[in-house]
């Protein structure tokens, strides 16, 4: 399984390479967000980039209208004119939920007319998986994946499967939802949220749960973070994982904005590893992996 990283700025990306040349990852840049950086990676692509993704934007398009008054007009150009950066870019999504299906494939078809190659994204399951299935293609995506519950994303991701369709889920970082899926690739929404709020995130095999560290002792409201690294339960655990993996301290990602990236990312390479060794061990199998 594939996991596109997204937010990773270029100086992240160097730094990953520095402290992991063997760690290759998938990165998700985003339709009108982060533009200067988005091209300093397409324009300068570091050794440790295997594929590059594009996301449409449309919720933050769509909760942000003040800022951005797109359409299928001026999305159709922008694929037009950068799809040889992207070898995935994914369909405009302009409507999120079930009540979504009708606007987005009205724009899938849209752009398919102009000749482009766009990805579908589907809304409605019930619905929408037959039709895809139909169509025959190669890969969906998932929308509003917080919307849903996993087990009938699961489900529409075992149908797709099995007529040779592979998925991708947006939104979905979480090692014990993406563990036994049939999911091709995914992103994980809260990647750049982590690192704006100052926090690091790690797995702990005890527990078997995502725990995040929190590298500001105080949050915004003035109270303390209960999971302030320096006197968090698990702080010497994930000090002994950093150094043993990175050769980094704890100390060291202290102000240290792209460290803390590639270290975030580092973690969800290993996230794709494991989910990826999990699904050959089921017998699951893709064409390219």
């Amino acid at each position: 399984m594939r996991m596109y990283l997204s937010s990773m700025t270029y100086e992240a990306l160097l730094r990953l390479h520095e402290l992991r040349p063997d760690v290759k990852v998938h990165i998700l840049r985003s339709y009108l967000n982060d533009g200067p950086g988005t091209f300093k990676v397409l324009l300068n692509m570091p050794p440790n980039v295997l594929s590059v993704a594009c996301d449409s934007n449309t919720y933050h398009i769509t909760t942000n209208d003040n800022e951005h008054n797109q359409d299928i007009e001026t999305h159709a150009h922008f694929v037009k004119n950068n799809s040889s950066f992207y070898p995935i870019m994914f369909n405009f999504d302009i409507e999120h939920g079930d009540d979504g299906t009708e606007a987005c494939w009205e724009n899938q078809y849209e752009l398919e007319r102009r000749g482009l190659n766009i990805v579908p994204v589907i809304q409605n399951l019930e619905y929408e998986v037959p039709h895809v299935i139909e169509r025959g293609d190669e890969l969906v995506a998932i929308g509003s994946t917080r919307m849903k519950k996993m087990d009938e994303i699961n489900d529409a991701t075992d149908e797709l499967y099995r007529n040779n369709i592979c998925t991708h889920l947006f939104g979905v970082g979480s090692m014990a939802k993406l563990l036994g899926t049939k999911a091709w690739s995914s992103d994980c929404s809260s990647f750049g949220k982590w690192i704006a709020s100052g926090r690091a995130i790690w797995f702990d095999e005890v527990s078997q749960k995502e725990i995040s560290f929190a590298f500001r002792k105080y949050n915004k409201k003035g109270k303390m973070n209960p999971d302030y690294i320096r006197e968090h339960i698990l702080g010497k655990k994930y000090q002994e994982w950093l150094w043993e993996h990175l050769g980094v301290e704890i100390e060291d990602l202290f102000n240290d904005h792209n460290l803390k990236l590639a270290v975030n990312a580092y973690y969800f390479w290993e996230l794709e590893q494991r989910v990826t060794q999990s699904q050959k061990d089921a017998g699951i199998h893709f064409k390219h992996w």
